[in-house]
């Protein structure tokens, strides 16, 4: 576990040296003029001699050395044109507070309204809240943000009296920045909390309650609200996948579970792994249909072929071809923190997985059964299929 968070801070420590690197070469590229206030009124030797005392005719190596040094130490430099000689880590210090209060005030102001928005957008579906709300979704999302910002800004400053510049002493000069930041998340809170609702209200244990004389009002508050606020908080399937998990899909088939994972964010690598060509070829086919190029596709029979692949956070383990217990071992020395969950058919896998897990894991095992309708004469009789057992193993 420690040498994959090793791994896992170290490439992103690489990835911020070489974008902040690739930013910095960058902006030595634009001109001159943007490291003067009064460049206009100096002369020329005076602009070769601030260049000079800013280190800027050093060769470009030098400077991203000087600049990492200086950052590492806590030196971002000096301002030249916001404050005239002052500390820029100074400046920062004064400033991300602010700003840092702003994000989560506009955090809560978008929950307090995208909420109970989305909520009568679902309770009143197709009637005149539902209509309103999704005129107000569009407009957010359709209409550019430095559009409306511009608005907010000439008339909103207007109504409540202020000036353009920010003084955090007054509380009414919060209110236009944070209800800026908090628009497109209001649309997004709105949008689908309206659209978990409309799906459960489809469900059949909704129906059974309307059928029983249970009110609407009370099944949309008690029920369907709290069903679809469950994805909504998640933003995640139930395997709690988080953004940069690492997904096995051993025994892939046709690879149904991994579109579901990497669907859910375009972050999550999945690696679906599957030793029969018939279903490899038709894998392939699922994923360009979709469209997704976070899945990769391994050909070959599991546990061999895992030790090639990075250190899972979740497996699903959907056909193990007689090697559970051999797959269960390379994934847990690779990560024994991985998340696992294995679909089972017969009692004897169930006792294999509950004997392995022992100590180890805790387990938790669901009973999944179907029945099918089957003509009987004049009858109709309920067939029952073969139980399915979904056998989830967490760190204990």
């Amino acid at each position: 576990m420690l040498k994959y968070l090793a791994k896992r801070i170290g490439r992103s420590i690489l990835t911020l040296f070489v974008i902040v690197t690739l930013v910095f070469c960058l902006l030595r590229l634009m001109p001159v003029e943007g490291y003067f206030a009064n460049y206009e009124k100096m002369t020329e030797a005076q602009i070769q001699a601030g260049l000079q005392s800013m280190g800027l005719l050093d060769p470009l190596p030098v400077q991203i050395g000087r600049f990492w040094w200086n950052a590492l130490h806590g030196d971002l430099g000096v301002s030249h044109i916001y404050k005239v000689n002052a500390s820029v880590t100074g400046i920062l210090a004064k400033k991300l507070p602010i700003s840092i209060q702003m994000g989560v005030f506009a955090m809560l102001l978008s929950l307090v309204i995208g909420i109970p928005m989305g909520l009568l957008m679902g309770r009143f579906k197709n009637r005149w809240p539902d209509k309103i709300g999704t005129a107000i979704i569009v407009l957010i999302q359709a209409v550019p943000a430095a559009v409306y910002y511009l608005y907010i800004q000439m008339y909103g400053t207007t109504a409540l009296g202020v000036g353009l510049l920010f003084d955090a002493s007054d509380w009414r000069y919060w209110v236009l920045p944070v209800c800026s930041m908090s628009l497109g998340n209001v649309a997004f809170y709105a949008m689908w909390l309206r659209r978990y609702m409309v799906d459960e209200s489809n469900k059949d244990y909704v129906r059974l309650a309307l059928a029983k004389g249970v009110s609407e009002s009370n099944i949309a508050l008690r029920h369907i609200f709290r069903n679809a606020m469950v994805p909504l908080v998640q933003y995640i399937p139930s395997a709690f996948l988080t953004e940069d998990a690492v997904v096995y899909d051993v025994g892939s088939g046709t690879g149904s579970i991994a579109v579901e994972c990497a669907t859910c964010s375009p972050g999550i690598r999945v690696y679906a792994i599957e030793q029969k060509a018939t279903a490899q070829q038709l894998l392939r086919r699922n994923l360009e249909k979709f469209h997704l190029a976070n899945v990769i596709p391994v050909d070959g029979k599991a546990p061999d072929i895992l030790e090639s692949l990075e250190p899972p956070t979740h497996v699903f383990i959907g056909g193990s071809s007689g090697c559970l217990a051999d797959i269960l071992h390379v994934i847990w020395e690779k990560n024994p923190r991985t998340r696992v969950v294995v679909n089972a058919i017969s009692l004897e896998t169930v006792a294999q997985i509950t004997e392995l897990a022992a100590g180890k894991m805790q387990t938790e095992i669901i009973q999944v059964q179907v029945s099918r309708a089957k003509t009987v004469g004049t009858y109709h009789l309920m067939q029952a299929e073969n139980p399915v057992y979904i056998c989830v193993l967490t760190m204990a």
